[in-house]
């Protein structure tokens, strides 16, 4: 996976750490403190070596012991605030993804979705998990390493400034080092992300298709693909490794260049009378504490690519395209108006695959009319009603709900005057009041369990354990085909719609029920309807019918006009 701009990762990181700058702050004021107490280690060794040296023993000793162990202690605790902000700053991470991905799935535009499966995409979620625990280490490790090297290197200068040229010396070798390896390693972990991803979905798809596989016998492409995905992550797992391991190696050579070159200057200086056996050794002290630190920096650069990688695997839905939903500028339909839809000369393209799937369309819809849409397979008839339902956001022509163009509307209002059982429907895992009424303000469970009534379930409903709050599982799954269809069929006329947008997908109600839904439709509800269907009880009973071909209109009219020439 080739890094198109190997800044937007790091953008990224820095736009999270800007979201959190106050507690990271907190983080390197507690830093800060701990690096500055660290000191008191060596320094007070120092002294006490020296007291020792001297031959006499007085209270400043004991002073001196007691100041260096409150300094650990000290340390200890500032480095307990640090914990507690880090798991702040983790919870805060973990809450906010996941209302950034509660707002905006539903908002995605379909044509972004194009060469998407959404619940595969939403596994990104996950490393949400991966930057809480890479972030945590990396405030905590980074601050705590960056300021000792830092802090230490101040220290050893002011024994000597032949040190302080030594540690322009390293800083410089370890941000040549990092700007050197940084952006293939990134390239690798994004790489061996993607072929996790695509080891997962396929995993998923196994599931998913259950039953397809287990009916199928012997067949070896479960395992086939499994060991294909699976063999691609491995190559991309031993790059990436072979990435780190090259930086380890550098660590090697960078610790004994560090240790060999302060140990050197060091016994120079005592040599040269420089330096007492004191100094040396609180040197030595400060020297082990800054090789321990910078291995702690390198050693993190892992967790600095799972966390770049996990921003930007998380950007694969951030980044999508929302519809229109809260811009100013667009107008808002009010609860209650009437709907009246108008189509001119729209032509639309599959999002997915690029031919033509309307063609030429002309339509009007004024409120209260009912409208049968009939056609042979694949004629068009689901795409024309998810184009009125604002749906497809790409097409030629024009689209205008109340005279107002698609583009301009507000969509969260305008589907607001829209109830819909299309084929996409589906029942969620959640309460059947909750599926039915989706927590809208416009519905109360009073008109749910009228619309029970209504599709025949009231009974099925009051003789469940929890009644209208009873769970259904992902899917209806457990639930008879005919019970899920008047589930969603319930769906569809909860709220005050101004039209209805419904799918024949009834071919399991009986004969009576559907001339009850029929009925409701055409003399109740007083809303416009559009069905699409091919059955001639439902046709009968429409204002008009549009009999499509092609993914164009080919014929207009009333039931007794087009009877003879309906494809049912």
């Amino acid at each position: 996976m080739a890094l198109n701009d190997p800044k937007r990762p790091l953008r990224r990181f820095w736009k999270l750490l800007a979201t959190e700058r106050k507690d990271i702050g907190n983080i390197y004021i507690y830093a800060l403190f701990n690096g500055l107490l660290s000191l008191s280690i060596p320094l007070g060794i120092q002294a006490i070596i020296n007291l020792i040296q001297s031959g006499t023993t007085s209270t400043a000793w004991v002073v001196l012991v007691i100041v260096v162990l409150v300094g650990l202690i000290l340390a200890g605790v500032f480095q307990i605030f640090q914990l507690s902000v880090a798991e702040r700053i983790q919870q805060r991470l973990f809450v906010n993804a996941s209302i950034e991905f509660a707002y905006r799935i539903p908002r995605l535009k379909l044509s972004a979705l194009k060469n998407y499966y959404p619940p595969e995409l939403v596994n990104r979620f996950f490393d949400v998990l991966t930057v809480q625990k890479g972030l945590y280490k990396l405030l905590f490790d980074f601050s705590v390493a960056s300021l000792q090297i830092l802090f230490g290197l101040i220290l050893l200068s002011l024994y000597h400034p032949f040190f302080i040229a030594f540690g322009f010396f390293l800083i410089f070798i370890l941000i040549i080092f990092f700007r050197i390896t940084s952006r293939r390693g990134l390239e690798t972990s994004l790489q061996e992300s993607q072929y996790k991803y695509e080891v997962v979905s396929w995993l998923e798809e196994l599931g998913r298709n259950l039953s397809t596989f287990k009916m199928a016998g012997r067949t070896s492409l479960p395992m086939d693909q499994t060991d294909k995905l699976s063999s691609n992550y491995l190559r991309s797992r031993r790059s990436h490794f072979a990435v780190l391991v090259r930086q380890y190696t550098s660590l090697v050579f960078f610790k004994v260049l560090i240790a060999g070159g302060l140990l050197l200057l060091g016994g120079l200086l005592v040599f040269d009378q420089q330096m007492n056996i004191g100094q040396f050794v609180a040197a030595e002290i400060v020297i082990v504490q800054i090789i321990s630190s910078v291995e702690k920096l390198v050693y993190s650069i892992e967790t600095i690519y799972d966390v770049l990688t996990g921003l930007e695997k998380l950007g694969a839905v951030t980044d999508l395209e929302l519809e229109n939903h809260d811009e100013e500028e667009q107008i808002q339909l009010k609860n209650g108006d009437k709907l009246k839809v108008k189509i001119k000369n729209l032509n639309l393209d599959s999002p997915q695959w690029g031919q033509r799937i309307l063609s030429d369309i002309n339509l009007e819809v004024n409120h209260g009319e009912k409208i049968g849409i009939t056609g042979t397979m694949a004629s068009g008839k689901s795409s024309l009603l998810q184009l009125i339902a604002g749906l497809f956001d790409s097409y030629q022509g024009s689209l205008l709900y109340n005279d107002i163009p698609y583009n301009k509307v507000q969509l969260e209002t305008l589907r607001s005057l829209i109830g819909d059982n299309l084929r996409q429907e589906e029942i969620f895992e959640a309460s059947i009041l909750d599926n039915i009424s989706l927590r809208r303000e416009s519905v109360d469970q009073k008109q749910v369990m009228e619309l029970l009534e209504l599709v025949g379930l009231k009974d099925f409903v009051e003789d469940l354990p929890n009644g209208i709050f009873t769970t259904l599982p992902t899917g209806g799954l457990g639930l008879a085909s005919s019970t899920r269809n008047r589930i969603l069929m319930a769906r569809s006329l909860a709220g005050t719609h101004s039209l209805l947008l419904l799918e024949d997908n009834w071919f399991d109600v009986d004969d009576d029920t559907r001339i009850k839904w029929l009925d409701y439709l055409c003399f109740d509800c007083g809303q416009s309807v559009i069905i699409a269907t091919n059955n001639k009880a439902s046709l009968e009973r429409m204002d008009r019918i549009l009999i499509l071909d092609k993914g164009r209109i080919v014929k207009e009219g009333s039931y007794q006009e087009l009877k003879n020439d309906l494809p049912c």
